[in-house]
């Protein structure tokens, strides 16, 4: 995408919160990205950031910007908006240890007040984003699917060494009779083959696999229900699963 297709954007949609742009009859998601400046996005389908110039106009530019940003946009844009904040305190923290007079010299004064609003600035764009990702969580959370099933094989550690390491394993849903590749986004504890589970998550939805896999953002054990008692005689507390076997010993 050159300047000029970017310069010929026509609308920016406030209706949803400025999520949106239409470049050329083409519409994009965006991403406010207001940490160097008030009109400055991110647009993750093609890995660029736009901004107003004085004039008025859009540009567009990839620097600063890696070819892994549009995979975890989101998360991206916070770590990079966290060095921004960080850069203009040190800025302003080396300015301050310099032997100059703030009361008398006019253009040391300036100085630090620029520092000072650029870093405000970045503060508040670090934090609108903060908020947009905690929307967006909240958001993905509620069209997440429940499956409940059994593990058919143990956890198993995938990608080492790559940007998108993963966990696996095989579940076999109820009343199903073929096992369902599912993939962890976090690493899962204390779960093994045989474990019943809920899993909460997305069924893929991608062209190059023909057979379906389950991505599961969380889990709960279910063959598991630990209950605190107290224990006879004794003052302490045991833990009992569903079944009455105890499972955690005695505390004297």
């Amino acid at each position: 995408m050159t300047e000029n297709k970017v310069s010929q954007i026509n609308k920016v949609n406030n209706e949803t919160k400025e999520t949106k742009l239409i470049i050329e009859g083409k519409e994009f998601d965006i991403i406010p990205f207001k940490v160097e400046s008030d009109d400055e996005y991110y647009i993750p389908e093609v890995n660029l950031r736009i901004r107003k110039t004085a004039k008025g106009n859009w540009e567009g530019w990839s620097g600063g910007i890696g070819n892994d940003f549009k995979e975890k946009p989101l998360e991206n844009l916070i770590a990079y908006a966290e060095d921004i904040v960080d850069y203009w305190q040190k800025k302003i923290k080396e300015l301050k240890k310099s032997p100059h007079d703030f009361t008398r010299d006019k253009e040391i004064f300036q100085t630090l007040s620029q520092y000072e609003t650029r870093l405000q600035r970045a503060k508040k764009g670090l934090e609108d984003l903060k908020t947009l990702a905690a929307e967006k969580l909240a958001k993905n959370e509620k069209q997440l699917t429940k499956i409940h099933g059994t593990l058919t094989s143990p956890i198993q550690f995938r990608g080492e060494g790559t940007q998108e390491p993963y966990y696996y394993s095989f579940i076999r849903l109820k009343g199903q009779n073929i096992d369902l590749p599912v993939i962890f986004k976090e690493k899962p504890t204390n779960l093994q083959k045989s474990d019943e589970l809920e899993l909460s998550g997305n069924y893929s939805n991608s062209n190059k696999n023909v057979r379906k896999s389950f991505t599961a953002y969380s889990y709960q054990l279910l063959n598991e229900k630990r209950v605190k008692k107290k224990c006879v005689g004794g003052g302490g507390t045991f833990t009992q699963n569903k079944g009455g076997e105890n499972i955690f010993a005695k505390n004297a």
